[in-house]
């Protein structure tokens, strides 16, 4: 997957992110990283297969920078509810039934960074607080400019 510049760019990032273990010859382990699918309930299932194929396709890459240059790895999740893991839970599981809604309130409020939708509910109450907040920081950074000059 992916054009020869793509991987070749996926491999310099990693080089650059790796300079100090081969500076000094130390040993890495890359962890807590992979994939976040889409779940064919929210995006419909062409779509959710169509963009879970690219990133199993990255994550092949990935995996393959980290076999060339010897770098032991960890996934993030083996196994979880549909949203990051290898494998997951039957999504008719009783399991899943049971903290349905729970997911769907999660997922509507934007609980999960890592999986966060789309929400204009979510988006009207946050866009005030950032931009607010956006104007404090340029304030403050403005300050702290004039007190170097």
């Amino acid at each position: 997957m992916g054009s020869e510049a793509q991987k070749a760019k996926l491999e310099k990032q990693f080089l650059r992110k790796a300079e100090f273990m081969h500076a000094h010859e130390v040993v890495a382990w890359n962890g807590e990283f992979g994939p976040v699918y889409e779940d064919p309930k929210v995006a419909g299932r062409e779509k959710a297969e169509k963009v879970n194929r690219q990133r199993y396709g990255l994550l092949g890459e990935q995996l393959a920078i980290y076999d060339k240059y010897g770098i032991s790895w960890s996934i993030w999740l083996y196994k979880d509810i549909g949203l990051q893991g290898m494998v997951y839970v039957d999504p008719g599981s009783r399991y899943l039934r049971t903290i349905e809604p729970f997911l769907d309130k999660k997922r509507v409020a934007q609980l999960d960074a890592w999986g966060t939708y789309p929400s204009k509910k979510v988006e009207d109450v946050l866009k005030p607080f950032v931009v607010s907040f956006t104007s404090i920081l340029l304030e403050l950074i403005g300050l702290l400019t004039e007190y170097r000059s």
